[in-house]
């Protein structure tokens, strides 16, 4: 997708006349920590059902569970009948991954990280909208830390694509988490729930993680973060109700009316938004409506037309002129970002993308 002038000029223009906290855009991009949830994988590879929300990914492992024959016909019809009623999907995906590891209670071997091969199979053929993993980029050379809790390296892929030190991390490898704590790993990403490359590493219950929990070095390096940065939820729907997420930051740190920290989300629903901003104030946390930005859709093509018209041979010179690698390519096509000082900007450059995915 191009990023073209009119686009920009658009975002900056909505930017003047929306209000936004200035608590949150005066923030500089060294102030934030940047939790990215399944909304921004779901806009970056729409193509992959799985990424989509929670509820998708859930039953994308089952449909993997029941073709690779490592559930029984009966508990695969008994997870689909929970999964399409109105139930707690994270008490689901617990039962799922017990239900798929031995009767020991070991979290591994087991076949759950087998469905979730099957079901991330070739990630990096289905980045279909780079943007937003570009803005992403963009913020983290900048210094802002990122965590997750996808199992995806959508991020780290893409990055990697893009010559960027990429760096995958679990909770499980101590000194790196110290290190990428202290800010140490510029391209470091921090998956919370494991990454699903690494099978010895996922997990979906706080108890997987009680060497972690009771690791007073570790805890303290996490929860500092908490209390000196401000974390910025995107794509983040079921994030706060995550159990490992609790049991890290959210139960864990003190005086959490005394933090300042941020959840973009799309208003759907006035008296929905306006009750989470109610319930978020509890735990420190300002909830944000981006806004839907319907002239964007009309501008796409605009945008593209007039990015092909300046030609690629302006947008180089201009890269040497900034002085900076201002452009990446990606199946051919150019993508250009201007720097800004104000880190709220520079994202929602590209914000528009997970409109509709959260």
């Amino acid at each position: 997708r191009d990023i073209a002038v009119v686009i920009q000029n658009r975002l900056l223009l909505d930017f003047s006349f929306r209000k936004f906290l200035k608590s949150l855009i005066r923030k500089q991009p060294q102030e934030l920590l940047l939790v990215i949830g399944t909304g921004v994988s779901a806009a970056v590879a729409p193509g992959i059902p799985a990424l989509c929300s929670w509820r998708s990914c859930i039953e994308a492992i089952i449909e993997a569970a029941d073709q690779l024959e490592v559930l029984h016909p009966g508990d695969v019809a008994d997870f689909r009948h929970k999964v399409s009623k109105d139930r707690d999907l994270l008490v689901v995906a617990h039962d799922l991954i017990r239900k798929m590891s031995p009767r020991t209670g070991d979290a591994k071997p087991n076949f759950f990280q087998d469905c979730l091969m099957e079901v991330f199979d070739n990630l990096d053929q289905h980045i279909q909208h780079p943007a937003l993993l570009l803005s992403i980029l963009q913020l983290m050379e900048r210094g802002t830390m990122v965590l997750t809790t996808n199992y995806d390296n959508l991020l780290e892929i893409f990055g990697q694509q893009q010559h960027r030190a990429m760096e995958s991390l679990d909770l499980k490898d101590k000194d790196k988490v110290l290190q990428w704590a202290k800010g140490h790993l510029r391209y470091g990403v921090l998956h919370i729930h494991g990454l699903y490359t690494d099978p010895c590493g996922m997990v979906l219950d706080p108890s997987g993680y009680q060497e972690v929990t009771q690791d007073p070095e570790v805890m303290e390096a996490l929860q500092n973060l908490y209390r000196r940065k401000s974390f910025l939820f995107v794509g983040c729907g079921e994030t706060l109700r995550d159990q490992i997420f609790q049991a890290l930051f959210l139960y864990m740190v003190k005086n959490k009316v005394e933090l300042e920290h941020y959840m973009l989300v799309r208003k759907e629903n006035e008296d929905q938004f306006f009750k989470l901003q109610a319930d978020m104030l509890v735990h420190g946390i300002k909830v944000v409506s981006y806004g839907d930005y319907p002239l964007l859709e009309g501008e796409r093509k605009e945008g593209r037309k007039e990015g092909r018209k300046e030609g690629r041979k302006e947008g180089r010179k201009e890269g040497r002129k900034e002085g900076r690698k201002d452009h990446w390519h990606h199946k051919g096509e150019m993508l250009k970002f201007n720097y800004s000082s104000n880190c709220i900007l520079l994202f929602q450059e590209c914000l528009f993308g997970v409109v509709g995915a959260l």
